[in-house]
């Protein structure tokens, strides 16, 4: 484990990132560190692939196995595997988004994942007192015996780890209260269908990525103490079940919050959107270097078109060229990126200043 105590999860959002992961990861076999991939991100061909790559699952592992990533003792978990996290999946009934789970798993399992994150949250549309925790009570228990029983049907020699909870949708409305009843009921299922291997938890935990800032920054002492407060809550619950907190979002942290988090206790971190966005200002600063600044505000323009930005920002803030760099990663393997690449030329050399500059913030978190 490294100094500060974070084991780093660093999602993969491009291609580049995935390479700058695997590097560090040989130079640090000491260090903890697990590559997440959203179902946006890498998905079974079955349903679509993802945007990372135009990877599906099977494609992604046989890169990652050709790049012996074994060596550093990697973990790769599905992040928010869930239905109705991909854009091609709204509007369709909840018996055929639980149909693209059993193939989504399915292939996760086959091919090699180690944990799989168990996230209902975006099949309860909104918040009902009454209704929505007993709601993502059951679906995640209904997740956990689609996941558990693929595993015993594909004889699968490699254990199924499990992340439970999340920090999004209905999440915001639960008390320590409510996350006990979940877990109460969570873990009694799963002795009950000896369901083995739940080892995370996740909750919200104070941030939330927003104008390529994080909320938490802006945090005032008050609100500092009540986060402390509830951060010590929800370590003692994960604990009390044999569970590892995990705080998801920690992209855009200052110094000073990086600081709070891991005095507070916090073990397991999630980065991601703040890699696309560094990566895709490295472009912008490759491309000036090089006397390209028609391609940049060409790659701007693209990626401010795309509306792929309105996920992370708020209507009021944020210019075009701000929320352009926030879009920016999600076109790198669109076809009008690589129409621009060519163009580019020297492809050799900008992936590597590319991966040079992701390197330099993965290592600073590890090593700070």
């Amino acid at each position: 484990m490294n100094k500060n105590n974070f084991k780093l999860n660093i999602c993969a959002v491009s291609l580049n990132v995935i390479k700058s992961t695997l590097k560090i990861v040989k130079q640090n076999p000491n260090f903890e560190i697990a590559l997440l991939a959203s179902r946006r991100q890498i998905e079974s061909s079955n349903i679509g692939a993802g945007y990372v790559n135009n990877f599906s699952t099977k494609d992604y592992i046989n890169f990652l196995n050709s790049n012996s990533y074994t060596e550093g003792g990697i973990e790769l978990v599905r992040d928010h595997g869930g239905p109705y996290q991909r854009p091609d999946e709204i509007g369709i009934d909840f018996d055929s988004a639980i149909q693209n789970i059993r193939i989504s798993y399915r292939d996760d399992i086959e091919y090699g994942f180690n944990t799989i994150h168990i996230e209902p949250e975006k099949a309860i549309p909104f918040y009902d007192p009454a209704k929505s925790l007993h709601q993502f009570i059951e679906i995640s228990k209904q997740l956990l015996k689609i996941s558990h029983d693929t595993g015993m049907k594909l004889g699968s020699r490699i254990p199924i780890g499990y992340e439970i909870g999340t920090d999004e949708g209905v999440a915001k409305y639960f008390s320590i209260d409510d996350w006990k009843k979940f877990l109460d009921s969570i873990v009694k299922f799963c002795e009950e269908n000896k369901i083995n291997g739940l080892t995370y938890f996740s909750m919200p935990l104070g941030t939330k990525v927003i104008n390529n800032n994080n909320h938490a920054n802006d945090l005032n002492s008050d609100e500092l103490n009540l986060l402390e407060r509830c951060i010590f809550s929800a370590l003692s619950l994960a604990s009390n079940y044999g569970l590892s907190l995990k705080m998801h979002n920690a992209d855009f942290l200052t110094n000073r919050m990086l600081d709070f988090y891991s005095s507070s206790g916090i073990v397991n971190i999630n980065i991601g959107p703040e890699l696309g966005v560094l990566e895709t200002k490295a472009l912008h600063e490759f491309l000036k270097l090089n006397g390209m600044d028609n391609l940049s505000t060409e790659f701007t323009n693209m990626a401010y078109g795309s509306k792929l930005w309105e996920k992370w920002f708020s209507h009021e803030i944020g210019s075009e060229d701000e929320r352009a760099l926030a879009a920016g990663h999600y076109l790198f393997a669109s076809p009008d990126f690589l129409v621009l690449k060519e163009k580019i030329g020297n492809l050799n050399n900008l992936d590597l200043f590319l991966q040079g500059a992701i390197e330099k913030k993965l290592n600073y978190l590890l090593r700070r």
